[in-house]
């Protein structure tokens, strides 16, 4: 009889520590988990043969391998890459931003340009490379 009753005892499994571990997993993934709203970014790829007037007006931005900003050869911060861009919109809010960038350069520093450049304005953004 204590044989059988043993047995029986063997045979049933508590849920309690796979609860415990889904329950852990799940805190582990909602901790994990970034909430961020993904957003599309417009751009318009620099093609071959485009418009000579808008290639020689168009404000050429340029992001180096290092993940810096140059503006007309001259090294800027976002802060400044901004300013200069918002400044040479000021006569003509659609002339065209051109975004170079190298092709080692940090995706982060690219996306940080971009962002930039629509905050100051620039909605005719083209991206190329150098």
């Amino acid at each position: 009889m204590q044989l059988e009753q043993r047995r029986k005892r063997r045979r049933l499994v508590s849920l309690t520590p796979l609860i415990d571990v889904v329950f852990i997993l799940l805190i582990f993934f909602m901790l994990a988990t970034t909430f961020a709203q993904w957003r599309a970014l417009p751009v318009s790829a620099a093609g071959e043969g485009g418009d000579v007037v808008a290639e020689l007006t168009a404000l050429r931005v340029s992001v180096d391998a290092d993940g810096r900003f140059r503006m007309e050869g001259q090294v800027v911060d976002l802060s400044g890459l901004k300013q200069r861009v918002r400044d040479g919109l000021t006569a003509d809010p659609d002339r065209p931003v051109r975004l170079q960038t190298h092709d080692d350069a940090p995706l982060r520093a690219v996306v940080a340009a971009m962002d930039g450049i629509r905050a100051a304005g620039g909605h005719n953004l083209s991206l190329a490379r150098e």
